[in-house]
């Protein structure tokens, strides 16, 4: 449920932005989107200092039963090594899979304002809806793997899906199909937006005991590394021609990219394992 805030933020900002910018101007959008983080954390606070009490944590976090890392919990130890192995197939995933993932979510509505003539409001609400669906798509992909489905299974899904959202995109650029747009947010919101929650349970399965803390940290500074290469890049290509044909196919390219790596993920696990 946690990881659902992530794309009901998509959510918001697709709905709240445009909107904004229309009546009071970019700068009037973003001093708005100043107020709302302001009040955002002052109400954080007051949560915190009302439900938090540290000291009851140290004593509770202070028992061996509660430090036991959840990767011991996995049907059988792996050794090390192999373990350290998949963390770095995952780290390296989630470079390529954020790259694309990221570029899709901050060029969609310039796509759609730029090549097919939406509105600046409509083409807020390309990534409203991609939010909207993925704020339940990740619960529904963490009951799958929490069901006992393979992380590497439910990535390969996740992957195909983010090529069929790339391939609606290049077709609505290609020949003009509008809704194509549409069926492009709803897919990468239904699939895409999913793969962190899998990335995360997958680490805690996999990290070597004790280092299941360095081994999420390392996947997640894998994930953002690529949310900020994807649309620097995506962005410099869209520039360079005259649409978003080139940006789109490497965004593709690097979907593509990371079946090999999910591949020989899953050939990592001995037959009948169901760990990876």
């Amino acid at each position: 449920m946690k990881q659902s805030g992530v794309p009901i933020a998509q959510l918001s900002a697709g709905a709240f932005f445009p909107v904004m910018a229309v009546w009071l101007g970019w700068t009037g959008a973003a001093l708005g989107g100043v107020a709302l983080v302001v009040t955002l954390n002052i109400y954080g606070f007051w949560v915190l200092r009302r439900h938090y009490h540290p000291r009851e944590v140290d004593s509770e976090t202070s028992a061996p039963s509660v430090r036991e890392p959840v990767s011991q919990a996995s049907d059988g130890p792996a050794p090390a090594a192999e373990k350290s192995s998949v963390v770095a197939l995952l780290t390296l995933f989630s470079v390529l899979f954020a790259f694309s993932l990221q570029a899709l979510n901050v060029y969609i509505p310039l796509f759609a304002v730029e090549q097919l003539e939406f509105s600046l409001v409509v083409s807020g609400l390309t990534i409203t809806v991609s939010g909207a669906i993925g704020m339940f798509a990740r619960v529904w992909w963490a009951r799958r793997i929490g069901a006992g489905h393979r992380p590497s299974s439910l990535l390969l899904g996740i992957v195909g899906g983010s090529l069929v959202s790339m391939g609606f995109l290049l077709a609505a650029q290609l020949g003009g199909f509008a809704a194509l747009v549409w069926a492009a947010a709803i897919v990468h919101g239904a699939t895409a937006l999913g793969a962190n929650v899998i990335i995360n349970a997958a680490v805690m399965r996999a990290a070597p005991p004790g280092r299941v803390g360095r081994a999420s940290g390392v996947t997640s500074m894998g994930m953002y590394a690529g949310f900020a290469l994807g649309p620097l890049t995506v962005g410099w290509l869209r520039d360079l021609g005259t649409d978003f044909t080139l940006s789109w196919t490497v965004a593709a390219a690097m979907y593509l990219c990371t079946v090999p790596i999910l591949l020989i993920l899953r050939s990592r696990s001995p037959e009948g394992d169901q760990r990876w």
